[in-house]
C-alpha cells in the first residue's frame, strides 16, 4: 500500500470519527438537558407525593410554612441545575471529550451505573427540605427512600437510596450515545 493511499484512508477514518464525535456531542448535550429536566421534575413529584400522602403533616403546617416549603422546593430545583451541569459535563465521563481515555467505556450501556454516586446525593438534597417540614422523621430515614450521613460540618447530607427511573429522553439520548460510541470504537 502506498503512503498516499494510507494517508487518504487515515484522513477518511479521521473525518468519520469527527462526524461521529459531533453526533455524540449532540446526544451528550441532549442527555445533560434531559437530566436537568428530570431532576427538577423528580423533586416536584416526590415533594408532591410526600405533601399529599401525609395529610396530617400537611394540614398541621401554617399557610406561611406551606409557602416557605414551596419556595424552598423552587430554590432547590433552581440550585440543582448547576449541580447536575457540573456532574454530567465532567469530561472524563464522555468519550467524545476524552477519546484518548482507556477507561471502561462499557459504562455507556446503563444510565444508572454511568451516573456517579453524586447523582444520588443531588436527589437526596430534597431530604433536607422534607426533614425540615416534618415529612421525614430522623429515626425513619430508610423508610422514606433517603439515607442520612454525617457531614464533615456536623450536619447531615442525604442520599436517595431507592430506585429511580430515568426519563425517556435521558434513555433515548444515552442509548444513541452508546450506539455512536460503538461505531467510533470500531473505526479507531
Amino acid at each position: 500500500m502506498t503512503s498516499a493511499l494510507k494517508k487518504t484512508q487515515s484522513t477518511s477514518v479521521d473525518n468519520k470519527l469527527e462526524h461521529l464525535k459531533r453526533q455524540m456531542q449532540e446526544q451528550r448535550l441532549n442527555f445533560v438537558k434531559a437530566t436537568k429536566d428530570y431532576v427538577v421534575d423528580w423533586y416536584q413529584t416526590v415533594a408532591d407525593n410526600f405533601y399529599l400522602l401525609n395529610k396530617d403533616i400537611t394540614t398541621a403546617l401554617t399557610e406561611q410554612q406551606k409557602y416557605t416549603f414551596i419556595d424552598g422546593l423552587r430554590n432547590l430545583q433552581s440550585s440543582s441545575l448547576q449541580k447536575v451541569e457540573l456532574l454530567t459535563t465532567n469530561p472524563s465521563l464522555w468519550w467524545d471529550l476524552d477519546s484518548s481515555s482507556n477507561s471502561d467505556n462499557d459504562r455507556y450501556k446503563d444510565i444508572e451505573s454511568f451516573l456517579p454516586m453524586e447523582f444520588r446525593y443531588i436527589l437526596g438534597d430534597l431530604g433536607i427540605l422534607l426533614v425540615e417540614y416534618g415529612y421525614i422523621v430522623r429515626s425513619k430515614f430508610g423508610d422514606s427512600g433517603f439515607a442520612a450521613e454525617q457531614s464533615g460540618t456536623g450536619g447531615y447530607i442525604f442520599k436517595f437510596q431507592d430506585l429511580y427511573f430515568p426519563s425517556d429522553q435521558m434513555k433515548r439520548s444515552f442509548d444513541k450515545y452508546w450506539e455512536l460510541y460503538k461505531f467510533a470504537i470500531r473505526l479507531r
